[in-house]
């Protein structure tokens, strides 16, 4: 089922149900006044967030800006519905695709389709699971990878690290060694895992880059492939 984080707003999701959207196989969850759309991003992990301004959700910019500078909520595709003047602002602070108000039903389903294509292709360079080391003083905290990017990666590890420690995240992919300055943005659980911890690489170089999104990448459709049972 497609999960669609929503600003708890009547009209949008009299919108939406009256779209494809509305029907079962997708799951529209409201965000109450006063939540905090980050955490809640981070220990849902919708496929898609659809917000925009208004009397229960008044800080829609810094929410994008946040869940944008999160390892683990900036591959989420968001959908935003506002005024076309703040277009370029919305979508410097990551919005994947901006919505002109007013909007018709036909132009909010398409940039659903649009995004929820997005996050089926981001989705394949991000399931990566390997065996992981955390490096922090003199602490050695192992684990998995859940999910992995040439930015960051969620990690299950096996015990409890607080948000601004830094370290080095250690595995070996590909036959290769690889170390990787990492600070640690988020502690807490999610979907399946009891200690998942976000982190943020810091320092990377260009040719590390390149490697990791290669690796990502061919590692993800590797998995895809697998799991479809058709040969990569």
């Amino acid at each position: 089922m497609t999960r669609v984080l929503l600003v708890d707003d009547a009209r949008l999701m009299a919108e939406l149900e009256g779209t494809a959207l509305g029907r079962s196989s997708f799951e529209l969850v409201p965000v109450r006044a006063g939540e905090d759309i980050v955490a809640l991003a981070a220990r849902l992990l919708p496929d898609v967030i659809l917000l925009r301004n208004g009397e229960s959700f008044p800080d829609a910019l810094e929410a994008c800006r946040a869940l944008e500078s999160d390892p683990v909520t900036r591959e989420i595709p968001v959908v935003y519905i506002g005024l076309g003047l703040h277009r370029q602002r919305y979508l410097s602070a990551g919005v994947k695709v901006f919505i002109p108000r007013p909007v018709t039903r036909h132009e909010l389903q398409e940039a659903m389709r649009h995004v929820l294509r997005l996050r089926d292709r981001v989705a394949l360079r991000r399931r990566v699971r390997l065996p992981v080391r955390l490096l922090v003083g003199e602490r050695v905290i192992e684990g998995r990878s859940v999910n992995l990017s040439i930015t960051g990666a969620l990690l299950d590890l096996c015990r409890r690290i607080d948000p601004g420690q830094c370290g080095t995240l250690c595995f070996t992919a590909a036959g290769r060694e690889v170390e990787l300055a990492a600070e640690v943005v988020r502690y807490g659980p999610g979907p399946g895992i009891d200690r998942g911890v976000g982190v943020r690489f810091v320092g990377i170089d260009a040719h590390t880059v390149a490697w990791l999104s290669r690796f990502v990448r061919t590692e993800g459709e590797r998995r895809a492939a697998a799991s479809s049972g058709v040969a990569p």
